[in-house]
């Protein structure tokens, strides 16, 4: 039993923990109002945004497929996967620039009408082509519905990696054993506990947090890489293992280099911004010591940089199986990444957040800085990958944090600690998002449904909507979330549950069609074809992820064993275009014999 390890491990999960409370429960991220609350009274920064974009996007979840996907096949698919995620941000800064987003976005145009700010949901309600209320409240809360539900499965995945992988690297300290309802309940804290400054300060607090929850993961992880690769190539046990390592903490100085770098250059961009020079202090010191620390790595490990490290890093780099996943399944990843900017409110809601003024007074700047922030992103889920690489040279698999505490070395021990640390500073930085997202789609789409008044309300109205009813709502979206959750834990098998929480994840895409409808349709959306969509990508995502077999007869079309696992965001959206599209075809002809009769 080793109680030090133990009790450094609580310590490491518990700091971030400790850290965002008290700096979110600051004076400085009490809100006032509901627009304070959900969307930080349209005034974040560009830098700001990147953050809690990047924070966003680097979630503990990621983080293990990344790692898997890498140790296993290579570095070609991650890639693929890095590269059209990044996309999805260049379709949307496209998309601004074009005016398609205005109305989303509450620039002033949409602001003259005094309506309150809308989700992408109530963006859809408003585009519905029959101008009946029963149609568009349907499509509503349809719409939020399955995207509280995603988003809900999305939030607890993260807290689900999290806490199975610390709570394993406890038990493998001290040798107790953890059950599944003991995990449940201490998700359900996490929960409970991230909740709290979410409450107190909404958006506001998670913007505040971010701003030093991303340069600390940025930095924790560039450590765990860096202890793992001084530990490798200081006691290579066989020659076969860690020669790849200097080359790869190479490329890792070379990532974070770039990354700052691009950081540096979208500052620049903003002079103007009252942040400017604190954002470019943050840059400096978040990067420049990680880029030297390589550099000082290389310096010392120099000797191992040469034609046999190069060997075998092209050989876990690029392995026999590198598309091991089947064709049908890289189509998954590369169509529901660069698709997902444009349903994730997440994403959405930190775009409404932006500064109306910096929209409207620089907005190929603030598109520019959409594109640059996917690149840093992409090379974010790239440093992920590097990492994977290094511990499959060290000769550890997928079930690395076990290994290593159950490995002699104290050194490797202190890697998983900064492991730890590093995946709840993550966690944290994205569910916090995750929170506020699902109270903003609550309080917006399905409590005006709940209380039987029109979703559309003019801007007077709304601020009789006290901010208590908002905080309200998010201990309600949330303790349903939990009590859902506790009830899966204890009654779903274990090795189930993360094919269920993937299903649910897929949810949020159904909504690409009626989406896509309402940003280019002629005719606008059309209510029942996108009730209906929706409905069937939902059901396709549980059958594909609950059922893998049954899609065997997908193998001729370029599928394979082991792409069943990312098919079901891509079979609901799938479905859900083609339902919409053939529903739209009947829809249409029964509008056009009703107008012949009436004619």
């Amino acid at each position: 039993m080793d109680q030090s390890v133990t009790v450094a491990l609580l310590i490491a999960a518990t700091i971030p923990f400790a850290v965002s409370i008290v700096s979110a429960l600051s004076a400085k991220t009490r809100v006032k109002n509901v627009d304070e609350y959900f969307l930080f009274q349209n005034k974040l920064d560009v830098d700001s945004f990147i953050k809690t974009t990047i924070g966003y996007s680097l979630q503990v979840a990621a983080i293990f497929l990344f790692i898997y996907w890498t140790q296993v096949y290579g570095i070609i698919v991650p890639l693929l996967v890095c590269i059209s995620w990044s996309l999805g941000y260049f379709i949307i800064s496209r998309l601004l620039e074009c005016g398609k987003l205005d109305d989303l976005l509450n620039t002033a145009t949409f602001q003259e009408a005094r309506m309150p700010p809308r989700t992408i949901h109530g963006f859809i309600g408003s585009r519905v082509y029959e101008n009946r209320k029963i149609s568009r409240v349907t499509v509503v809360l349809f719409a939020s519905v399955a995207s509280v539900i995603g988003l809900g499965g999305t939030m607890m995945t993260e807290i689900d990696y999290t806490t199975t992988y610390s709570l394993a690297a406890i038990s493998g300290a001290n040798g107790l054993a953890i059950d599944g309802v003991a995990t449940a309940l201490v998700s359900v804290a996490i929960l409970a506990f991230t909740s709290l400054y979410v409450l107190w300060g909404g958006y506001k607090a998670v913007v505040f947090t971010d701003r030093f929850q991303v340069p600390v993961a940025y930095v924790a992880f560039a450590l765990f890489a860096l202890m793992i690769g001084l530990h490798v190539t200081s006691n290579v046990r066989n020659v076969s293992f860690g020669l790849a390592t200097p080359s790869l903490i190479v490329i890792l100085g070379i990532i974070y280099g770039v990354i700052g770098w691009i950081r540096i250059s979208q500052a620049n961009h903003f002079r103007d911004d009252p942040n400017f020079s604190s954002n470019r202090v943050s840059t400096v010191v978040t990067f420049v010591p990680i880029v030297v620390l390589c550099l000082i790595f290389l310096i010392g490990k120099s000797a191992w940089f040469n034609s046999l490290a190069l060997q075998r890093l092209w050989e876990i780099a690029f392995p026999i199986n590198a598309f091991g996943l089947g064709l049908l399944g890289i189509i998954s990843l590369v169509f529901v990444n660069s698709a997902w900017q444009l349903v994730d409110i997440s994403s959405l809601q930190r775009l409404q957040s932006l500064d109306r003024n910096s929209i409207e007074e620089s907005r190929a700047g603030v598109a520019k800085a959409i594109r640059w922030t996917g690149v840093e992103a992409c090379f974010g889920w790239i440093t992920i990958c590097v990492v994977g690489l290094i511990i499959k040279d060290s000769g550890f698999d997928t079930e690395f944090v076990t290994k290593m505490m159950a490995d002699g070395s104290v050194w490797l021990k202190w890697c998983v600690i900064v492991f730890i640390f590093t995946a709840a500073v993550y966690m944290l930085s994205t569910i916090s998002g995750f929170i506020s997202a699902i109270s903003y789609i609550s309080f917006y789409d399905i409590v005006p449904f709940i209380q039987g008044r029109p979703i559309e309300v003019d801007a007077e109205k709304l601020e009789r909507s006290t901010l208590q009813s908002a905080r309200m709502t998010t201990i309600a979206a949330i303790s349903l979330v939990s009590i859902l959750y506790m009830v899966l834990k204890t009654n779903v098998r274990s090795d189930q549950i993360s094919s269920i929480l993937y299903a649910i994840y897929a949810f949020q895409i159904v909504i690409f069609p009626s989406v896509l409808a309402a940003l280019f349709g002629r005719k606008s959306v059309q209510p029942v074809a996108a009730a209906f969509s929706m409905f069937a990508g939902m059901i396709v995502a549980y059958v594909a992820a609950m059922h893998p077999n049954g899609w065997r007869v997908l193998e001729g079309f370029g599928g394979s064993a082991e792409s069943w696992g990312v098919m079901p965001p891509f079979l609901s959206s799938m479905a859900s275009l083609v339902v919409y599209s053939f529903s739209s075809i009947i829809e249409n002809r029964v509008e056009m014999r009703r107008l012949g009769k009436e004619a």
